[in-house]
């Protein structure tokens, strides 16, 4: 009997019982438990990680060649080139509209808008505007715009300043400001296409503030429409 049982304090060693030991070489020799020698973690991973993809890859192409006919990698192949053309011209038009890249020869660059004085601005504008590219004319008056306050000592200019920062700094000093400044943005960042007529209409609102160098009131006729 003292063969069948245990002292209170004991706990037997399931591992080291011949059946139970058999069972775990059986399942620690399957290749889910496989370790290759001085292979790291990461490097296992990545591979996993590429075989994944590799499986996904040839789904999607599977996918296609059922539903499109024809040679499946092919297909994918096809549609992969597509969508990277794609995302390089939409890319490349998107710098192109936040650089404002405007009218062949145009000069402007990585330099200070300070570089420039107002009437340079202007006629950046101009030239721009006879390009077609209308927001980049809009930002090269805005230039003008903001240096015409400056110059008249209605703000202190800084090229890190908003169009908001502006209006608020000279709301008492030059109120009509602000008509020319929300319609900047309006005209620069809204949803609606840039036209030569809102091109127009901006340009005569920058005219009392930025083109005398005196910024006028409200009601002051503007000279600057249909130029």
């Amino acid at each position: 009997m003292a063969g069948l049982s245990q002292s209170a304090g004991e706990q037997p060693d399931l591992a080291a019982q011949p059946d139970v030991a058999g069972v775990l070489e059986e399942i620690t020799a399957s290749p889910e438990f496989a370790s290759p020698e001085g292979q790291p973690v990461q490097t296992t991973v990545l591979e996993w990680i590429g075989e994944a993809l590799s499986a996904l890859w040839e789904w999607f192409g599977e996918l296609l060649g059922g539903v499109l006919g024809g040679d499946p990698r092919t297909i994918a192949n096809v549609v992969v080139v597509v969508a990277v053309v794609a995302l390089v011209v939409a890319l490349v038009r998107r710098w192109a509209r936040v650089t404002g890249s405007g009218a062949p020869g145009d000069p402007e660059g990585t330099e200070s808008p300070r570089a420039r004085s107002v009437e340079d601005w202007r006629a950046l504008a101009a030239a721009r505007a006879a390009a077609v590219n209308y927001r980049g004319a809009a930002a090269a008056l805005y230039q003008a715009f903001v240096l015409g306050l400056d110059r008249a000592g209605r703000v202190a200019y800084h090229p890190s300043k908003t169009p908001d920062e502006y209006a608020v700094e000279c709301r008492d000093a030059e109120p009509g400001a602000g008509r020319f400044l929300a319609r900047f943005q309006q005209f620069s960042f809204g949803a609606a296409p840039a036209t030569a007529g809102g091109y127009r209409e901006l340009d005569a609102l920058m005219d009392p503030a930025s083109d005398r160098g005196a910024p006028g009131g409200p009601g002051e006729p503007s000279t600057g429409a249909n130029r």
